[in-house]
């Protein structure tokens, strides 16, 4: 008769692990989504404008500071671009932009703090992905750690032989 084996107790953290990471990935689509969906045109002023560089120098981002009222109330929001990996293209999205100038910009219905003035929005393939594989990895442990076990078990058996 087989011993039953125990439940990998190991599990259970690297699930809770993988579940954060795939909740940050989803959230990250659930909100650039929201902002793509930005459908109400209206008139934004720039307060900011700036290019954030990482720390190596590999790639950049345009980042743009805007303002707008809707109904008597102010709105401001930090609008980002996508990651480059030339600073002249990052430069090129904040060419448009002059701080104190007028620009075009949408804002999400019924949400005007959602506003944006950049058009290009981050890839969602890549989080989506990601939010597949992190979902997945519980799983694969999972099955991993089965394959192991009747992995041992059938070396034993043959060495009884």
């Amino acid at each position: 008769m087989k011993a039953k084996r125990a439940f990998p107790w190991w599990l259970i953290p690297a699930s809770l692990f993988a579940l954060g990471i795939a909740g940050w990935a989803i959230h990250v689509v659930y909100e650039e989504a929201r902002l793509a969906s930005a459908d109400v045109a209206t008139t934004c002023t720039v307060i900011k404008v700036n290019r954030d560089d990482d720390d190596e120098g590999r790639s950049a981002r345009a980042q743009v500071t805007i303002a707008h009222e809707v109904g008597g109330k102010r709105y401001e929001r930090l609008d980002e671009g996508v990651d480059h990996g030339f600073t002249r293209d990052a430069d090129a999205d904040l060419a448009p932009f002059r701080v104190g100038a007028d620009v075009p910009c949408r804002y999400v219905r019924g949400r005007p703090d959602l506003v944006v003035v950049l058009t290009r929005r981050k890839s969602m393939a890549m989080y989506i992905a990601l939010a597949i594989f992190w979902l997945a990895f519980p799983f694969a442990l999972y099955l991993f750690d089965r394959w192991l076990v009747k992995r041992r078990q059938g070396r034993g058996a043959k060495r009884e032989w």
